[in-house]
């Protein structure tokens, strides 16, 4: 098996363009999203947005036909594990999916 330093594990990660990010979804509290600086740039975001404003910056730019299947996969979220392909608007690269 291949032992594999931190750096380069973290190098291997900014190479792939893979953000990490999180959220969290509590009845009656605005949704929070916590990115990573490469999930940031993936989204076009700043990295001076509070999470609630994170989220509503991401929720903003979500295809509007596709805002229903975000909503069934945050429920899906707060189940366990879950997968979805949808599309988004970056303000500078426009309409992708991801």
């Amino acid at each position: 098996m291949i032992d594999l330093e931190q750096q380069t594990v973290r190098e291997y990660i900014q190479e792939s363009s893979t953000g990490f990010w999180k959220m969290e979804l509590q009845d009656g509290a605005e949704v929070r999203m916590y990115a990573d600086a490469i999930m940031q740039e993936l989204l076009g975001v700043s990295d001076d947005l509070t999470p609630e404003e994170c989220y509503a910056f991401f929720a903003a730019h979500i295809h509007p036909v596709d805002v229903p299947l975000i909503k069934a996969y945050q429920k899906e979220m707060m189940r366990g594990e879950a997968d979805i392909v949808y599309r988004y608007t970056h303000p500078n690269k426009g309409e992708m999916r991801v």
